[in-house]
This record gives structure tokens, sequence and C-alpha cells, in this order.
């Protein structure tokens, strides 16, 4: 790494807009510590706007797919209205 790409990595990480990592701890598919690590190496590189959201029981799918099958709320939806518009917004 030289001084330059240093400096253009910190620009980098300065313009990236809010980050929203939502992970469930029950996932099969893609472990939730690789979200737990991902927001970390955000960090260290300077982004400053992350939110890691983890949630206990919650599968791959659980929001998109069984949730919306089973009868029960949008859940993307209630999960996403309190980041853009604030916690209570859902």
């Amino acid at each position: 790494d030289t001084p330059e790409w240093a400096e253009a990595g910190l620009v980098a990480a300065e313009s990236l807009p809010p980050i929203h990592l939502f992970h469930g701890t029950e996932d099969q598919a893609v472990p939730s510590w690789s979200s737990v690590r991902f927001a970390k190496k955000l960090k260290d590189v300077g982004v400053k706007n992350v939110t890691l959201d983890i949630r206990p029981g919650f599968t791959h799918t659980l929001p998109i797919l069984e949730g919306p099958m089973r009868g029960e709320c949008d859940m993307q939806v209630e999960l996403i209205l309190p980041y853009l518009f604030g916690k209570d917004a859902a």
C-alpha cells in the first residue's frame, strides 16, 4: 500500500452512504459471523456509519419467504422503515 492508495481509501470510506447489515443467527446459507466480520472491516478502514443488526432465530429467507408465506407482516418493510425514518416509523 502506498500513501496515495491509503488516502484514496479514506476518501472512498467517507463517501459511502450509511450501511445497514441485517443478519439472522439461524442463517444456514451465510453464517452471521460473516456480517460481524464485514462490519468490523468496514469500520477498520474508516467507514463511519455502519449498523449491524443481528436477529436471534432469523434464517436466511425468513423476512422474504417464510414469514410472508405464514401470513406474518412484511418483515422487510418493518425492518427498513425505522432505519429510513427513525425508530418510531414502524
